[in-house]
């Protein structure tokens, strides 16, 4: 099968990008880059999460390129490994929803008994936030320098990824890729806060 945006022959790009070819996989990550973006986002509805599952799409097809095998054409198979994902990702959502939801009766639940004041509850909601965002802020110093670096440019100074591949001499694929990375890092660090 021929990939029709890339107008290779899908063996061949997938041979090349095995062998460790990144331009081969730099050519597959820009040509595909949008319509996957959409894919995600119609399913996740918030284009900077679609955005980070199509980077983690694309980060674990380069962890995993040495024994790459696809049946199918690439866009199909990238089409559906960005469903599968994004689908997760919303299922994910969901239980971290409910458990917030649970949250909520419980202290409604503890109102309702008089066992606690209502001041009370928003202290403790505050100090909940306050322990999340010091865990972030640990978290993100004990990245490497490259990684902060990334972090300062992205959501401190709120830079668009071009911008950032610009100022650095590097291409966009592998900023996004990056920031993929440090995403998925500082949330496994924050999960079960």
């Amino acid at each position: 099968m021929v990939d029709r945006r890339t107008n290779l022959p899908d063996a061949d790009l997938v041979a090349r990008i095995r062998e460790g070819d990144e331009r081969a996989f730099e050519s597959l990550f820009r040509t595909h880059f949008d319509l996957l973006i959409r894919v995600a986002n119609g399913i996740v509805r918030a284009p900077d999460v679609a955005e980070e599952v199509v980077c983690d799409v694309f980060t674990t097809l380069h962890r995993r390129r040495d024994t790459l095998a696809i049946s199918t054409t690439l866009e199909a198979y990238l089409v559906r490994a960005v469903r599968y994902r994004a689908l997760s990702v919303v299922r994910g959502d969901r239980r971290e929803a409910a458990r917030y939801a649970q949250l909520v009766d419980e202290g409604d639940d503890v109102l309702r008994t008089g066992a606690m004041p209502s001041a009370d509850m928003g202290i403790i909601a505050t100090e909940e936030r306050a322990e999340r965002a010091d865990a972030l802020q640990h978290a993100v110093e004990e990245l490497t320098p490259a990684a902060k670096t990334l972090v300062t440019l992205r959501w401190e100074r709120g830079m668009a990824i071009s911008a950032i591949a610009d100022a650095l001499g590097v291409s966009e694929p592998a900023v996004r890729m990056k920031i993929s990375r440090i995403v998925k890092h500082l949330r496994e660090r924050l999960r079960g806060l």
